[in-house]
């Protein structure tokens, strides 16, 4: 007699993610699989709207159709710039779809970093935040390039150029001819050594740093993502996407101060990435600032909000730089290596005791490099002047660099020293001799 198991239904046992997506190619290939897997679960959130993933899905097509509209096609460049909105992010996704790119400028440049950086990009298309409008007003002229100018408002409405945009626009299908080495997002940099450079990402790159960023952690079931680095910033256009592969909700807030934060995490986010210098601004905002970060699920957040705390005490400035979990910071801005990182106990932080007899050896990782190398005739010197000690006479037959110890006579003076071999004119060094009869300029 055999025995027969049912097999458990396809709702048992679910696990997290709720269904096992493909692995994606393009940037936007988990949106289009989160539209159809879970149309009806929240995507997005920004000040006070929620969009779900269908119709954040057709936000995007939408955005794509009137990009062509407009005459975008595959290897064009539009351009975004604001503060932080789910318009750049949509922009992005569309831009990609067709094969272009979404160029996002640094809303903080002044007038001559963004006219240079959106005709370095060549973006034919600019959308612009309502706060800088005045900023694009005013280099208008200088941005040749540019066929149009659409504005964008923080809570849209019927005002709105870009709802306006997406509203009189057709949604269309991803282009076929798309590759996965196209161009998708252009990064500008800091600048901080000369003109901002453009970094082009292409879909490929911007896919595998999701997958393998991915490595090591998980989002669970509840957990909601916040999106608060600016989106001009890698940390911000990269971060939000590992939500879309998850298909988890976002929550996206305009800027990263600490109002902004704390209405986030009490909307429910208690996943995100912050870098330490945006941490250390809301501890700087006071205490009632912090209060609702302290009871954040997220291990991650905890973490990192302790670690820009003391970061932001020590005299070293190391509120700028990420800690390893085995690094403590240390006043002054030394770095303290683990406990068990360093061998026995004389050799944490302190130096070792030094065993009677034993000259000091060489430090096998690199200290005392810059010392000077020994002079393998001193210890010749040495023994000349102490028989020269003993015998006075004998001064005539020595070598001239090895003739006498004359401090008497020149005590903390510069005398000239002869360089070895014969006397050239011109051609003497000084040399401070010590006070006292030690030898410490030959230590």
């Amino acid at each position: 007699m055999s025995a027969t198991t049912e097999s458990p239904a396809p709702d048992q046992h679910r696990a997290w993610p709720p269904a096992n997506p493909p692995e994606p190619t393009y940037v936007d290939d988990r949106l289009n699989y989160w539209a159809e897997a879970t149309p009806d679960a929240e995507a997005m959130t920004y000040l006070g709207r929620t969009w779900t993933w269908r119709e954040w899905h057709e936000r995007v097509h939408r955005a794509a159709g009137g990009l062509r509209d407009l005459g975008i096609a595959r290897g064009d460049v539009v351009s975004f710039l604001d503060k932080n909105h789910p318009a750049c992010v949509e922009i992005s996704l569309a831009a990609g779809s067709i094969g272009a790119a979404n160029a996002i400028i640094n809303w903080r440049s002044a007038g001559d970093e963004i006219d240079y950086a959106v005709n370095d990009s060549g973006a034919k298309v600019l959308f612009v935040g309502r706060e800088s409008m005045p900023t694009i007003e005013a280099i208008r002229d200088r941005l040749p390039n540019v066929e149009r100018i659409i504005e964008v408002t923080p809570e849209g409405g019927e005002d709105d150029a870009y709802e306006q945009f997406l509203a009189a626009s057709t949604a269309c299908a991803d282009g076929p001819d798309v590759l996965e080495d196209d161009v998708c997002l252009v990064m500008y940099s800091s600048g901080t050594t000369g003109r901002p450079k453009g970094v082009m990402l292409t879909h490929r790159n911007m896919v595998k740093h999701t997958v393998n960023s991915h490595d090591g952690w998980v989002f669970e079931p509840g957990d909601k993502s916040m999106v608060a680095m600016p989106l001009f910033h890698v940390g911000g256009s990269s971060y939000v996407l590992m939500g879309i592969h998850d298909g988890v909700p976002s929550v996206m807030t305009r800027e990263p101060d600490a109002a902004s934060l704390a209405g986030a995490i009490l909307a429910g986010a208690n996943r995100t990435f912050l870098v330490p210098a945006v941490l250390a601004q809301v501890l700087q905002a006071g205490p009632d600032a912090v209060k609702p970060v302290r009871p954040a699920q997220d291990l991650h957040l905890r973490r990192r909000a302790d670690a820009a705390a003391a970061a932001a005490r020590c005299d070293g400035g190391l509120a700028g730089h990420r800690l390893h979990p085995g690094l403590r910071p240390h006043r002054g801005g030394r770095r303290r290596d683990p406990p068990d990182a360093r061998g026995p106990p004389h050799r944490r932080g302190r130096r070792p005791p030094r065993a009677a007899g034993l000259r000091r050896q060489a430090d096998p990782r690199g200290r005392g490099a810059h010392r000077r190398p020994r002079d393998p005739h001193r210890r010749g010197r040495r023994r000349a002047r102490r028989d020269l000690a003993e015998d006075p006479a004998g001064d005539e037959g020595l070598p001239q660099q090895a003739r006498g110890d004359r401090r008497g006579r020149h005590r903390g003076r510069l005398v000239p020293h002869r360089r070895h071999g014969p006397r050239r004119r011109g051609r003497l060094r000084l040399r401070l001799r010590p006070a006292q009869g030690h030898d410490h300029h030959r230590r």
